[in-house]
């Protein structure tokens, strides 16, 4: 049986169907890494990114604090917190900034809205929820400063208690895939995916 082949028009690259009929992630990610290893651009971005001469650890650690500056950090104000933390040495600043994307005008909103609901029920205070229609129709960083004091202490009071645990569970996602990445790169005995 062949493979179905999709054209993805920027770069004009063959890339195998990945839809949910094929079996096995690590396959479906090695073939995504094939693909790309075949277009110089890609490859040398892909490059950039993993940084071998950085630890899966190190890797790791950059996603996960991408994440936490993501889910915890307001959305006007987390690329230059990702600047501000970028002097250290171990943070990959690509990998930070694009893992910060996890709050995107997509999923604002509905991270805010579960923040403010945990917020909530973790401080026992009640939430200015007449500011936040305003905030939801048009949102902006004037529109957040507006929800005030309390309002504040239990939206950042609910994104901590959601950050904590999400950036955990990250790091320990990222710190296997990085790994598994980096025996396969280097072509370690049993690397190969399933």
């Amino acid at each position: 049986m062949k493979k179905k082949i999709r054209f993805v028009d920027p770069f004009l690259i063959k890339l195998p169907d990945l839809s949910i009929q094929s079996k096995g992630t690590m396959k479906r990610i090695d073939q995504w890494i094939h693909a790309i290893k075949k277009h110089p651009r890609l490859r040398e971005a892909l490059e950039h990114i993993v940084h071998p001469e950085h630890s899966p650890q190190a890797t790791a650690f950059s996603i996960a604090a991408g994440i936490f500056i993501g889910i915890f950090i307001p959305v006007g104000l987390q690329l230059a917190t990702t600047l501000l933390i970028s002097p250290l040495k171990k943070i990959n600043l690509i990998l930070t900034s694009l893992a910060t994307l996890i709050s995107n005008p997509f999923t604002v909103l509905p991270l805010y809205w579960i923040g403010i609901m945990t917020g909530e029920y973790v401080t026992g205070h009640t939430f200015p929820w007449h500011v936040y229609d305003r905030f939801m129709n048009n949102p902006g960083f004037k529109q957040f400063v507006d929800i005030g004091m309390e309002g504040l202490f239990v939206l950042m009071s609910g994104l901590l208690v959601l950050a904590v645990p999400a950036t955990l569970l990250t790091y320990l996602i990222s710190l296997n895939v990085a790994r598994w990445l980096r025996a396969r790169h280097s072509g370690t005995p049993g690397s190969q995916g399933s």
